[in-house]
Parts: structure tokens; sequence; C-alpha cells
């Protein structure tokens, strides 16, 4: 005999269809055979019905093929999802586009392999807009066979529009995760601006102002970014062109370093292909100060060192090698340190 669902030939005594998992007893019921009228108040008998009866049953309660079950899920983009290599929407989109096409626990799944893989982010992102097409449709295939499974006595009309009403997208989850990041950012944005959830050992300078390390004090100029830590002070200023960078720091480790010279030697970088300038005495204030010039590629490093009796004091100064912008700022700074006998 043939399954009335699916017209798989099964045996006499088989309870569900191998292929498509419908009761055969259920069929029976459901299918009324020659002429008897009361068959299915009756103990339903093995009935060996043509092929012409299954056919005709089966335009009414089969599903039809899979891939008509699958096209129904997918939608009108069937066609192009299934011949593309390369899913565009994925690269562009990201897990927008999976939870877009009903995706959910997938698009998740892509948002914590971006931030675990965020130094080959972009590599991760080729290889799964290559891969869309195969995760969504082997998916797809899944979910089909659940529905068909749990609406197995429902007819193929039924069990369409089922696929459809399940399947297909869902723009409006896009919208809302859109509408969840913009708010997100708007208030990080607040909470910046306020200083919530910027370092506490940042600030801006609003204006010229005062600053000290130690024994060693000295003004900053309106505009520069302030980073203070314990035995480190920096001080930055994005200007059009140029960006300056001051640095203020010190160290208690004096018999490490006989001398300032000693002192560069070890804790001044430089690469082979720099350009050092002889090292000279410079007054700043009211000490003489070591001076050593560095000269690379890109930048312009000039270092400062006094060695006091408990400590070592050194300035940096960093610029852009082919704009002068910050010397005017680093010279009216440095024309401003004072050390405190």
């Amino acid at each position: 005999m043939y399954c009335f669902r699916c017209g798989t030939k099964v045996s006499e005594n088989t309870n569900y269809c191998p292929h498509c998992g419908a009761d055969v007893l259920e069929e029976l019921k459901r299918y009324s055979y020659g002429t008897n009228e009361n068959i299915q108040k009756e103990e339903p008998k093995r009935v060996n019905q043509t092929h012409n009866d299954q056919y005709l049953y089966s335009l009414k309660y089969s599903y039809g093929d899979n891939d008509t079950l699958i096209r129904a899920y997918v939608g009108e983009n069937y066609e192009k999802i299934k011949k593309e290599q390369f899913s565009l929407a994925t690269f562009f989109l990201g897990p927008l586009y999976f939870f877009y096409r009903k995706l959910y626990s997938f698009g998740i799944i892509y948002i914590i392999l971006s931030i675990l893989f965020f130094p080959i982010f972009f590599i991760v992102h080729v290889f799964i807009s290559i891969g869309f097409k195969y995760i969504y449709f082997n998916t797809v295939k899944k979910r089909v066979e659940k529905i068909k499974l749990e609406n197995k006595n429902m007819d193929k009309e039924t069990i369409l529009n089922i696929c459809k009403k399940k399947g297909g997208t869902n723009i409006f989850i896009v919208i809302a995760f859109i509408i969840i990041m913009i708010i997100v950012f708007c208030v990080a944005n607040v909470l910046i601006t306020k200083n919530i959830l910027v370092d506490n050992n940042y600030e801006v300078v609003t204006e010229t102002s005062n600053y000290s390390l130690e024994k060693i004090s000295y003004t900053i100029p309106e505009g520069f970014e302030y980073y203070d830590y314990d035995f480190l002070k920096r001080y930055s200023l994005f200007t059009d062109n140029n960006f300056c960078t001051i640095r203020f720091s010190t160290t208690s480790y004096i018999d490490s370093y006989p001398t300032e010279e000693d002192y560069m030697k070890e804790n001044v970088y430089t690469e082979e292909e720099d350009i050092v300038f002889p090292t000279d005495t410079i007054t700043i204030g009211n000490r003489d100060w070591k001076h050593m010039k560095v000269q690379s590629t890109y930048n312009l490093n000039n270092f400062y060192v006094l060695k006091t009796e408990d400590k070592i004091y050194e300035i940096e100064t960093q610029e852009d090698i082919d704009d002068s912008t910050c010397t005017p700022y680093f010279d009216e700074i440095l024309a401003s340190v004072t050390y405190k006998e």
C-alpha cells in the first residue's frame, strides 16, 4: 500500500510513514474508501488503494515536495538567495541581515564571534558572507520538517500557509535593533559628555592653568587634553594638521642612573634609522636640564632630564616632523617650568 499523505510505498503493518511521518491509520480514517460511508466510524482496515486513489487524495492532503515548502518559507527572494555564492546583504548588514531573515540565534552568535575575533573580524565577516546561503537553507529545511511533523494531519494548503507565516522576513526586529542602538549611542554620548564614563584621570584644560609634579610646576595652555597618573602627566593637543604631546614624568631610582646621560641612554628608545642629535644642556626655569633631540621618519621628539637629590624628572615633547604648529605651545610650557628648591 501507499502513504496517502506523500505517496511513499509502505508495508501493511507500518504505523507511520518513514518519509513524511504521517500516521497511516489517521490517514485511512480521513480517507473514505469505496462507497462505505461508515468506514470512519469503524476500526480502519488495511486497504490497497490504487495509484489513482492515492493521487486524488494527495491533491487535497499531500504536502507537495520539500522545495515547494522551502520556497514558501523563504519567500520571493528564494531564487536569488539560492544562486548567490556570496551574500552581499550579509557583508554590508552583518548580524542585522540574520535578524531580518529570522535567524535570531545565528545573529547573536555572529555578534559574539565579532567580539571574540575582533582582530581578524574582516576575515570572519567574509567567511560568514560566503556561508550564509548554506546556513540559511539548512536551517530552513529543518524548520520545514518540524512544521510538517507538527501539522501532519493538515492539508497541503494549510501547511504552505504555515510555512509562509513562520518564514519570510522580519523588518520590525531590524528597526527595533537600530532604534535600541541609537538610544544606547545617545545615552553613552550624554554620559561621556558628563564625564561619567570617562576615566577620572582625564580632563580638558578649559583655560590656561597651573599644574605640578612633585617639585616641578608649570602652566598648560587652554585646549590640551590632560591625562593624570601618579608619576606621569601627559597633555595632548589636536590641531588642524598636527598632534602635539608633552609629557612630564618622574622616577625615584636615581641610584640606577649616575647621570642624566645614563638615564637617557636607558630610557630613550630609538631605532636604527632615527637621527639622534648630540646631548646638550638647556636652562629651563631655575635649573639646567640635559637635552636630547631624536628625529624619526614622522616625528620630532625632545627629551629634557633633570637629576636632583631624590628624583629624576623628565619632560618629553612630540610633534610632527613636517609641521611646527606645536613649537610655540611647547616653548610657552617650557618657559613656565619651575623647580621648587
